[in-house]
């Protein structure tokens, strides 16, 4: 009897390839870019250097019509001050939280993103395990601040699977209350809320 093939593996043997796998950089960036749509006007992102193609970022804001100076004396490809149309953004290579971004009117967001993980990862069950890590990094890093930001925000590769859980996070009574913004990013570059919806303007 043939293996069965489970529903995140793509049939190669029928010609089929394998759907891109949307990264945590490809997440960061293309939000990074959401945000400013929404009214942002300064935005810092750290990327881990050991995340899988960390230039992407780099790639997706010079695509997108963004200067690019290198800051200091980093080697680090991707490190710099990205600018475009009076939007600043500022990509770091030091460990902090993933986004954080200031608005016209002067109200912040910090946010946590997760890439999607391998097929390998999905069977063994680490998205959710992921997901719940990603979600308690975002809650005890703002919980430390003395002046949290006005916008708490968890952004996610959108997969079924994970839509799945954050349609059960955003029906949570304590994250309702608190409350935490959950976007999902597809593999286009579009970036859709679950459940409440977030509203900047």
């Amino acid at each position: 009897m043939p293996e069965e093939k489970g529903a995140f593996a793509p049939d190669v043997s029928a010609g089929i390839s394998p759907p891109r796998r949307i990264t945590e950089p490809f997440v960061k960036a293309r939000f990074a870019l959401w945000l400013f749509q929404q009214g942002a006007v300064n935005i810092t992102v750290s990327v881990d250097g050991a995340e899988p193609d960390a230039d992407e970022v780099r790639r997706i804001l010079i695509s997108e019509g963004y200067g690019f100076e290198r800051a200091g004396r980093t080697l680090t490809s991707y490190a710099g001050i990205y600018t475009s149309k009076g939007n600043r953004a500022r990509v770091g290579a030091r460990p902090g939280p993933d986004i954080t971004a200031e608005f016209g009117d002067g109200r912040r967001l910090q946010a946590e993103c997760k890439g999607e993980k391998t097929v390998s990862g999905v069977r063994s069950g680490t998205d959710w395990s992921g997901f719940c890590e990603v979600l308690g990094q975002l809650l005890m890093a703002v919980g430390d601040l003395e002046s949290p930001p006005e916008f708490v925000a968890l952004v996610l590769p959108k997969t079924q699977r994970v839509v799945a859980f954050a349609e059960r996070a955003g029906g949570n009574n304590l994250l309702r209350r608190i409350p935490v913004l959950i976007s999902v990013v597809d593999a286009d570059g579009r970036v859709e809320s679950v459940g409440r919806k977030m509203q900047f303007k």
